[in-house]
């Protein structure tokens, strides 16, 4: 019952106040296979020049949670590509064991990743963190190094944000795995828009129609 838009939400991704990249993200609840799920997607696209040359790489997936409050993990895919190489990672999940398949070019390895608590209140830890005033937690799978990731997110504050000649009251949650010192702070409109996203002092990203972002 948490609010979040209805469209995907597109940003513009900067770095030190020059453009970047952009990302999306979608939570929507589906169908499939004759079973209620929510399926949460995400695609980035980074860009930047190192030693006189433009890289890019891109990165998107998707997460199959069971559809109801706590809903487990149930299947999971995704992909990186462009500069560096690509692969992929797929794999199913049955209570806290998710098995993986990993390919990269010619070569395939399998994995089995035990302790694995994501859920769908992880996936919208941010939002739920806002309406909730508290904190959302868990033992998530990290997609990149196949490990289980302690994610955390604690609501911090409310606080009045400007833009385009308007005001708003937002709340700031702050996103993280245990033990870093360094966490990604969200702000949160009432309507579940997410309006700032900030890593220190060097990384924003800011929603943008999808044209603009990209």
């Amino acid at each position: 019952s948490v609010e979040r838009p209805r469209e995907p939400e597109w940003f513009g991704l900067y770095l030190l106040g020059q453009k970047a990249g952009w990302s999306r993200t979608d939570l929507r609840r589906e169908i499939r296979d004759g079973r209620d799920v929510f399926v949460s997607r995400g695609e980035t696209t980074i860009r930047a020049t190192v030693g006189g040359r433009e890289v890019e790489r891109r990165h998107e997936e998707e997460r199959v949670y069971e559809a109801r409050p706590g809903g487990r993990l149930l299947a999971f895919r995704a992909a990186w590509g462009g500069d560096g190489g690509d692969r992929t990672v797929g794999g199913t999940c049955e209570r806290t064991t998710c098995r993986a398949a990993l390919v990269a070019g010619s070569a395939r390895e399998e994995r089995v990743i035990e302790g694995v608590r994501d859920t769908v209140d992880l996936a919208e830890g941010v939002r739920l963190a806002a309406a909730r005033r508290s904190s959302v937690s868990g033992g998530q799978l990290d997609l990149e190094k196949l490990r289980v990731r302690e994610a955390q997110d604690v609501f911090v504050r409310r606080e009045r944000l400007a833009g385009a000649g308007v005001e708003e009251e937002v709340s700031v949650v702050a996103e993280s795995e245990v033990g870093d010192r360094l966490a990604a702070e969200y702000r949160v409109a009432d309507d579940g828009r997410i309006v700032e996203i900030r890593l220190g002092e060097a990384i924003v990203a800011r929603p943008e129609p999808e044209e603009r972002a990209k």
